[in-house]
């Protein structure tokens, strides 16, 4: 990873590929358009970290290119199946998930039991009654708990401005712990926290800062 000039700014990173290697382990990953985890490297050690709360049994899938915030769907299938020579199935395809720029600013709730979506509950309801396994959410209460998340969020947004590594991916991470138990994405907020991650912890391995330049000698007043 490289910083785009001599200050620390997360949002204005990129990789620098130097090479290419095989990692048995990791080329066991399976891709998704929605990613589970992300990597870095320190050295020739690649390190794989989570993204978002897994499961046992849960596909622990990165991503090879092409993400469905950036990209749409079309374009991720022809590039994966060109390159990978697979159509990819992931949540974020068979959904049809938007990009950033066309998100909509609306949170679905999710069941508390089989984490399917709620349907919009009735004015001054409390409760509402999933018609997937017949189980009852609290969506008061989760509707307190994502208010108090958000500040996480915007801690977290300030802690990246800042250039405070793991003070913003703690917020970020605890964000994004919260949102992924509530929220059935896509979930524009979610889906910022977990890029801001990938740029964050990318950036825990191996980096490069450019020198700034000196100033011109002839051209400084004596």
């Amino acid at each position: 990873m490289a910083f785009a000039s001599g200050k620390i700014n997360f949002k204005k990173t990129k990789s620098v590929f130097l090479g290419l290697a095989v990692y048995p382990t990791i080329s066991y990953c399976n891709h998704s358009c929605f990613p589970a985890v992300t990597r870095y490297f320190e050295g020739d050690k690649m390190v794989i970290v989570s993204l978002r709360p897994l499961q046992a049994g849960d596909v622990v899938a990165e991503n090879y290119g092409p993400i469905f915030t950036h990209h749409p769907r079309q374009e991720r299938q022809r590039k994966l199946l060109s390159r990978y020579w697979f159509r990819c199935n992931c949540e974020a395809c068979r959904g049809d998930w938007p990009v950033y720029n066309n998100m909509v600013n609306k949170r679905v709730i999710q069941c508390h039991t089989c984490k399917s979506p709620l349907p919009q509950p009735a004015h001054n309801q409390s409760h509402v009654t999933c018609k997937e396994c017949g189980n009852s959410t609290n969506i008061v209460q989760a509707d307190k708990t994502l208010h108090q998340a958000n500040k996480l969020y915007v801690a977290a947004c300030q802690h990246m401005d800042e250039g405070h590594r793991e003070e913003a991916i703690s917020s970020f991470t605890s964000f994004v712990d919260i949102v992924s138990g509530l929220v059935v994405p896509p979930f524009r907020e979610l889906h910022l926290s977990m890029q801001a991650l990938r740029l964050l912890i990318a950036s825990r391995g191996t980096i490069h800062t450019p020198g700034i330049p000196a100033p011109d000698a002839s051209s400084t007043k004596q």
